[in-house]
């Protein structure tokens, strides 16, 4: 079982050059810290006020000095809201936790990690996976590349359609655009038309008065 956890450091400043810094010293870190272990056995526990606490361990390696399978265990201590986390309790044995909250050092010394958020996978053994032949890992493999190979294929060929639709979308734009130009040019030569009419039926109009006031 493999997983991933995000280290972050704590500043700490102190006013006197002489100090002797203690646990107590240490602020709460911001609301992001995300650690990701499996529970530690029979450490759940109840505590007043609908409190619930219990204590995650795995092992680490310190890539700084080349130290491995360094022990850690961090207690999370939450509230237990409207029975928000009533399922934690019969769960850890065959769970892995990822826990977000503020980290504090307690006075022994103890990395304790107030939680806002808890979350919770089921851990997956590979027994079965161990008693596979080569051949039928080499099978699951392809299986595997088979798989991927659709999922690409059909999102690329969800691509290639919406990008075909877009495609369409504007050129069905622009030709709407086209025909609604043309048609605004045929109206403007329609009124033209109707204009010059009118007035050339005036200037008729006008002389025939003339012609005939000139006869009387």
């Amino acid at each position: 079982m493999s997983s991933l956890t995000l280290i972050q450091t704590v500043p700490i400043s102190s006013s006197a050059n002489d100090a002797l810094l203690t646990p107590e010293d240490l602020p709460c870190t911001s609301s992001f810290l995300l650690f990701s272990a499996p529970a530690f056995q029979n450490s759940f526990l109840s505590l007043d006020g609908n409190k619930e606490c219990f204590i995650l361990s795995k092992r680490l390696y310190n890539k700084v000095n080349n130290h491995r399978n360094i022990k850690a265990k961090i207690t999370v201590s939450y509230d237990n809201l409207n029975n928000r986390y009533d399922a934690i309790k019969n769960n850890l044995k065959k769970t892995v936790m990822s826990v977000i909250g503020q980290l504090k050092i307690g006075k022994k010394n103890t990395p304790h990690i107030i939680a806002s958020d808890i979350e919770w996978n089921y851990a997956r053994t590979n027994s079965k996976v161990s008693n596979i032949s080569s051949e039928g890992k080499q099978k699951l493999k392809q299986d595997f590349d088979t798989l991927l190979e659709s999922i690409e294929e059909k999102y690329a060929a969800m691509n290639s359609l919406n990008k075909r639709q877009r495609i369409n979308l504007r050129s069905n734009s622009r030709s709407n655009i086209l025909k609604q130009i043309a048609m605004t040019m045929n109206l403007m030569n329609t009124v033209a038309q109707i204009k010059n009419s009118v007035s050339l039926t005036q200037e008729l109009v006008e002389k025939s008065t003339n012609q005939e006031v000139t006869k009387k």
